[in-house]
């Protein structure tokens, strides 16, 4: 009798086992990410928004040292005093007797102009004047002739030998001789008058330098013929000694209160380059200077010019030193100008909320914006913010507020109860995958 085949048992029992082994295998497997994807969770939740990959900063050491602080400005080259001459009398240029860049002194003769019709007025006067003189002697022998008659009248009417028509008569004489001295005299100061207006016209003839200085620029020819009845021609400009100058140059109003008579200042000009000059601020203008809505004022600085390298109207890059501090704390700008993403200074609790700056003592401050300074509250006009590393924190910052004292454009000199020489702060924040 044949005996029926089937599934071997020893088989079918290792298959059993295989699927029970493959069902512990998939267990496992998910156990083990189960617990990964809490892990991460957990972090999450721990760091907020927060990579994994922490942001990588950029950091400057504060250094201690000197600096020098200052405000920019341009400016104008002016000699002190600039004298522009003119002619007071019109007519002909008979001859010049200076040219550009000459030197001269007061009094010198720098051009004349034809003489010959001023000379004649002169003469003109003089003779008006001498009739006038004649007058005044002829009116004053008449007035004292006029005087004895009326005297001589009066004591013979005072004897009854002059009757009183006669006496009045003779005193309306003497008065009348009285007025015509005054009237001859007046004529005469008139006459005088005419006669030194017109010698004074002819001296003018003769133009001379009010001052002692270098000839900037002459506006004449000889043989022009100048017309001074409207206005007075321009034949001369005359700066004062150019060895000593001065600069004029337009400050900010927002820098002008930095500015102040005494202060060391520097300048450069495009003429020289390489080349700085000294300077010395004399004077800050009140009077403001309005244009295009921008305001600024005027302060003069000192120049000497021994050289003669500096010439009126060269342009002035200025410097003026408004502070210097010895031995402070310096810091670069760029990290005063450093401000964290907010995601990275600042974390959400869980859950939501207002967002918060952890403090140094774990705990959470809460923040009313999204201000990293509003977190440190309000930073006055001399505060500003420094972040430095620390890990143990979110984001791995932490604020340190310090006092700006001085800046020169590239560095700030500090002051800190936090922060000292040698210590980093950062300056830039990159990301972690571009990090070399």
């Amino acid at each position: 009798m044949t005996k029926e085949t089937g599934p071997d048992l020893e088989q079918i029992l290792a298959a059993g086992r295989r699927s029970r082994l493959r069902r512990t295998v998939v267990a496992s497997t998910l156990g083990v990410a189960a617990i990964s994807v809490g892990v991460v969770f957990f972090l999450k939740w721990k760091h907020g928004t927060e990579s994994l990959d922490a942001p990588v900063y950029v950091t400057e050491k504060i250094e201690q040292g000197d600096l020098t602080a200052g405000i920019s400005a341009t400016g104008t080259v002016e000699a002190l005093n600039t004298v522009e001459v003119g002619a007071e009398i019109s007519g002909r240029i008979l001859s010049l007797h200076a040219d550009f860049n000459d030197g001269v002194t007061t009094g010198q003769l720098l051009a004349r102009i034809d003489p010959e019709q001023h000379r004649a007025t002169v003469d003109q006067a003089k003779a008006q004047m001498l009739a006038a003189r004649a007058q005044v002697a002829e009116a004053g022998a008449t007035l004292k002739e006029s005087t004895r008659e009326a005297e001589r009248a009066k004591e013979l009417a005072q004897k009854g030998l002059l009757s009183d028509r006669e006496l009045e008569s003779a005193e309306a004489k003497a008065v009348r001789a009285d007025a015509s001295l005054k009237s001859a005299e007046a004529s005469f100061a008139l006459a005088k008058a005419s006669f030194d207006a017109a010698r004074t016209k002819l001296d003018r003839t003769e133009i001379v330098s009010p001052i002692s200085g270098t000839v900037l620029s002459r506006e004449v020819e000889v043989g022009q013929t100048l017309n001074a009845g409207m206005q007075t021609p321009v034949l001369f400009t005359i700066a004062e000694d150019l060895r000593r100058m001065q600069l004029s140059s337009r400050v900010d109003e927002a820098d002008i209160g930095r500015v102040a008579v005494g202060q060391a200042a520097s300048f450069t000009v495009d003429a020289h380059p390489g080349k700085t000059f000294s300077s010395l601020v004399t004077a800050v203008r009140n009077v403001p200077l309005t244009e295009q809505n921008v305001v600024s004022y005027e302060v003069l600085l000192q120049v000497d010019n021994d050289q003669l390298l500096l010439k009126p109207g060269m342009t002035a890059s200025v410097e003026i030193v408004t502070e210097q501090l010895s031995d402070v704390l310096l810091v670069s700008n760029r990290a005063l100008r450093f401000a964290p993403p907010r995601e990275s200074a600042f974390r959400r609790p869980p859950g939501g909320g207002v967002p918060y700056l952890r403090k140094a003592d774990g705990k959470q401050k809460s923040r009313p914006d999204a201000d990293p300074a509003a977190a440190l509250g309000r930073l006055k006009a001399n505060e500003g913010l420094l972040w430095v590393e620390d890990r143990s924190t979110p984001g791995g910052l932490r604020p340190r507020k310090v006092v700006r004292l001085a800046t020169d454009g590239e560095k700030t000199a500090i002051a800190s109860t936090e922060l000292s020489a040698g210590d980093e702060v950062v300056v830039e924040q990159t990301d972690a995958a571009a990090a070399p």
